[in-house]
């Protein structure tokens, strides 16, 4: 059984297929984005769906649906499951990454991962105030794509193999950290800015000083 990852559920030319980063699929990286064949059938539990296709199932936990709840509106159980399971997930993560900020008045992380586009999370404390998000947007490009953090913020970098190149940065943040929580380590470089490039192990959190 294969698991998506930030994956949601919609309708394409009268049936559903489903989408997110892809895992324990030996077809593709850890975190590859796909979207799947048309789904056969999906079984709801407690924290989880499974999506059927013809020849393969995707577990899908409730806690790791996109942000953007814009499927399944027409179930309102389910939606209500997922949408109450992001929001505790949502309330763990904030509380985890705080610690890397406890002491500062006014900053950010961007957290990475193994995923395709090497995105994981935003946090953004401004003294009382906390703003969280796992949301991004890609845009595809003839030779690389890019990705935009958020719907607020103007960062946005290019995701190769292992490496990411920001070619827009927000200073409207504070201090700008970069977390590594993938397995592999991650070439940072910058074209908006002069900054010597830099390498993100696994497990690193690093001060961008500009």
């Amino acid at each position: 059984m294969y698991h998506l990852k930030n994956w949601y559920i919609s309708h394409y030319k009268g049936y559903l297929i489903a989408y997110g980063d892809v895992y324990n699929n030996p077809r593709f990286n850890q975190g590859h984005l796909i979207h799947t064949s048309k789904l056969d059938k999906i079984e709801e539990y407690q924290d989880y769906l499974i999506a059927y296709t013809k020849n393969s199932q995707y577990k899908c936990s409730y806690k790791d649906h996109r942000e953007d709840l814009k499927d399944l509106l027409d179930n309102q159980i389910l939606y209500q499951k997922i949408k109450e399971a992001i929001n505790t997930y949502k309330e763990e993560r904030t509380q985890y990454l705080l610690q890397y900020i406890k002491d500062e008045e006014k900053a950010c992380i961007l957290v990475f991962d193994d995923t395709q586009y090497h995105f994981n999370s935003f946090i953004y404390k401004d003294h009382d105030y906390i703003f969280y998000t796992r949301e991004s947007n890609v845009s595809l490009g003839m030779f690389d794509d890019a990705l935009h953090i958020g719907t607020q913020t103007e960062f946005a970098f290019i995701p190769t193999l292992y490496a990411v190149q920001f070619y827009e940065w927000d200073n409207n943040y504070g201090k700008v950290y970069l977390l590594n929580i993938g397995k592999h380590s991650l070439n940072i470089s910058f074209t908006v800015f002069y900054h010597q490039p830099l390498l993100l192990r696994s497990g690193d959190i690093k001060l961008i000083e500009i």
